[in-house]
């Protein structure tokens, strides 16, 4: 089972190859979001990042150190809890427009849209649960 900082290590080597952070960095921001209220939940090698933006409603961010199809189920597992715990809607955030694939195979309803259209696109997803 991998723990934490191994997971970090594999998305910053796979989705953040051009930027400076280390893993350390991104451990130690991980735990000032956890310290102000932010939860962490874990699947496989799969880090879930989400606070309750609503009563229904959460924001999610995920790290991933898994193949895109043992994403895609650790997705829909996570999703599939959200949704056991009450929560109606997931929000999350993402600038490759390849994750439009992957939210595909969640296995429930969404929308994206475009929030910035910058040099880097930004992306909105809302998933119905």
């Amino acid at each position: 089972m991998k723990e934490i900082k191994e997971i970090l290590a594999a998305d910053l080597a796979k989705n953040y190859k051009n930027e400076s952070t280390t893993v350390d960095e991104y451990y130690d921001g991980l735990q000032d979001l956890i310290k102000s209220g932010t939860k962490l939940s874990k699947i496989g090698a799969t880090l879930f990042i989400y606070k309750y933006i609503g009563d229904t409603v959460i924001e999610f961010h995920s790290a991933n150190a898994e193949t895109k199809e043992k994403l895609i189920r650790n997705c829909s597992e996570f999703l599939k809890n959200m949704s056991n715990q009450n929560i109606k809607k997931a929000i999350t955030f993402f600038d490759n427009p390849k994750s439009i694939k992957l939210l595909e195979g969640f296995g429930f309803p969404f929308t994206t849209e475009i929030v910035n259209k910058g040099k880097y696109a930004t992306y909105k997803a809302e998933v119905s649960l």
